[in-house]
């Protein structure tokens, strides 16, 4: 059929505006974003570790999430998350409803046809996620591709592409909200699920239920990057340029670092960062210092509010290097990888120290403190060792989140783990894994002699963690250490558990026979003959009345009959109610020695479980 020429006209005209259009398009992306002052990011806010949004405050958190933000202030721009879903993200990639997505998106040919992809900033691939004790069950596709296994995938995704198309047999099972789906095959409402590396890696880290038997072997290989809308070219190039740069800089391999080799878990008093980290001490200490950049220098602005030279050199009064090798060593290291001084460490460390006249502030409450509890031998089931503890502080500190360390040394058999805030790296509370745990109790109500050249007692744990596997030797060690304050030290095995009472004039050790299998400590001294401060006792809140409480309600405990619900019970119990539990109390755990476990829970959170 002929065209007639008026009709050719307009269509020609009608395309050539079009082309310009979207020439123009592609040159005002960039500027458009810059003009508006805010770059429109699309997100699922379900994939962990990537982009994940937080319900209660809105927030997004991941890798891509401090991606982005660092995206949008390299632009001089806000940053605004625009909320999509996997079964939607191309059509509101095409409907121009941001300016791009990131939120862990792999690079396939038919997303390069249809829109546009950035260079990749991260490998990945796709395999399987299934429970830990059926990890050899699943050594290929075929072995899942049967029709009793129950695959699981959120709609939409690639998950459920790939699914579909390699597991024909298999029976399977698509749930609207993917971060569910690692829980439920856990609890056993499926049996495997279909995702990228990064993920099965995440959850398998948080979840001792779960396994990624096929990591190192995925079913394919790609990278993630981030989707455009056709025409972006200049904003895409930007973005091109920015991953470069963050590549170049390292910047990508301390995100990895950060997201890829801990995680995060929420309580309601704030985050719980969980890392594993390996490599000498200075290697070690690089790759803490760059997944904790930030937040360290949130508690060092926390620290300069109320800090003084006495407080900055209470925990480390000859400043760093302290004379401890392998603590130097590792400290070296975390400066490298936050970028922070020597003199600004020793500031983060000092944090608790600079807060302690706020304590006025609370009164006769002022007087909780730390408390411990062990049941075992007679009392507890088969025998085994249930160590629980409260750490009391300030509320203020809850917001500054905890972070669990795992640390294997490089040429070393024993690894050990640590909890404490971002950057603060004196030992409270930790446990190595020969089973052996350790937590301090501040002895203010006991003494307050000391000798304030020395470093303090915290430090001094590292070396009982990495060298000593028993109660025994850790007493033998902590019997050679000079002590710098009072505290009182529980120590937990699985065959036996002591409270060390640590003093300026000496040591005493307090055990308790399997025949009684109860232990409890708080912050003043039991051996016979030793004076305490005068407020170690007088009110039910006190160090005194506290320990007595713990002792009244584990006497009430049925012999045989305690585990760690049992010890998470009695530690719980607030002291209104005649227990222990203070006002004050930040986080709670409970050590199983013999399962080499920690159970930890924020105030007003979950328990969670940990393993070495």
């Amino acid at each position: 059929m002929k065209v007639p020429k008026f009709r050719w006209f307009v269509a020609v005209a009608a395309a050539l505006l079009l082309a310009g259009c979207g020439t123009t398009r592609t040159e005002d992306a960039l500027q458009a974003v810059k003009a508006r002052g805010v770059l429109r990011v699309g997100a699922t806010g379900d994939y962990k570790p990537m982009s994940f949004r937080d319900g209660a405050t809105g927030k997004y958190h991941g890798f891509d999430a401090e991606l982005a933000e660092e995206l949008a202030r390299s632009l001089g721009v806000k940053l605004e998350y625009v909320h999509t879903t996997w079964p939607t993200l191309m059509d509101d990639t095409l409907d121009r409803k941001f300016d791009l997505a990131l939120c862990g998106i792999t690079i396939t040919p038919e997303r390069q046809r249809r829109a546009l992809m950035s260079d990749g900033y991260l490998a990945n691939g796709k395999t399987v996620l299934c429970r830990a004790e059926e990890a050899k069950k699943y050594p290929n596709l075929a072995a899942i591709d049967r029709p009793e296994v129950r695959v699981m995938e959120n709609p939409g995704g690639l998950n459920e592409k790939f699914a579909r198309k390699n597991l024909p047999h298999a029976s399977l099972a698509i749930h609207p909200v993917n971060e569910e789906i690692p829980g439920l095959v856990a609890s056993g409402k499926a049996d495997v699920m279909i995702t990228e590396t990064v993920e099965a890696a995440y959850y398998c880290a948080r979840d001792q239920r779960l396994a990624a038997p096929l990591l190192d072997a995925p079913f394919t290989r790609g990278e993630m990057g981030a989707l455009l809308p056709p025409g972006n070219e200049a904003l895409r190039d930007y973005v091109n340029g920015f991953i470069r740069d963050a590549r170049q800089s390292g910047r990508l391999d301390e995100l990895a670092d950060r997201w890829l080799r801990g995680g995060e878990t929420r309580g309601a008093s704030g985050r719980l960062t969980v890392l594993r980290l390996k490599g000498t001490w200075f290697e070690m200490g690089r790759q803490y210092g760059a997944a904790l950049r930030e937040p360290m220098r949130r508690v060092l602005e926390f620290a300069d509010r109320r800090a003084s030279k006495a407080t900055d050199r209470y925990m480390l009064p000859g400043g760093l290097p302290c004379g401890v090798d392998f603590i130097d060593r590792f400290f070296e290291g975390v400066a490298a990888g936050s970028g922070l001084s020597a003199a600004e460490l020793v500031r983060i460390n000092g944090v608790e120290v600079a807060y302690v006249g706020e304590l006025r502030r609370f009164g006769r409450e002022a007087e909780g403190k730390c408390s411990g509890l062990a049941l075992f031998g007679a009392k507890s089931r088969n025998g085994a060792m249930f160590y629980g503890r409260n750490y009391d502080w300030l509320p203020a500190f809850s917001e500054l989140g905890l972070v669990l360390t795992f640390l294997q040394p490089e040429g070393s058999e024993m690894s050990f783990a640590m909890l404490n805030y971002p950057g603060c790296v004196y030992l409270t509370t930790g446990m190595n894994s020969a089973g052996l745990f350790v937590e301090i109790n501040s002895g203010a109500f006991a003494s307050k002699e000391g000798d304030r050249k020395a470093i303090q007692n915290t430090w001094l744990l590292w070396r009982v963690l990495t060298r000593a596997g028993t109660v025994d030797r850790a007493t033998e060690m902590l019997n050679a250490l000079p002590a710098r304050s009072a505290y009182i030290v529980g120590l937990a095995d699985p065959a036996k558990c002591a409270s060390f009472e640590w003093s300026c004039r000496g040591s005493y050790v307090v055990t308790v026979p399997d025949s009684e299998g109860v232990l409890a400590m708080t912050n003043h001294f039991v051996r016979p003959g030793w004076r305490n401060l005068p407020r170690a006792s007088g009110s039910r809140i006190s160090s005194v009345s506290r320990r007595q409480a713990l002792l009244d309600l584990a006497g009430k405990v049925a012999p045989g009959s305690a585990d760690e619900e049992t010890v998470k019970a009695i530690i719980s119990v607030p002291t209104d109610a005649g227990g222990a539990m203070g006002k004050r109390t930040i986080f709670q755990v409970v050590a199983i020695p013999e399962r080499r476990e920690l159970q930890i829970r924020l105030r007003g959170g979950d328990w969670q479980k940990f393993t070495f």
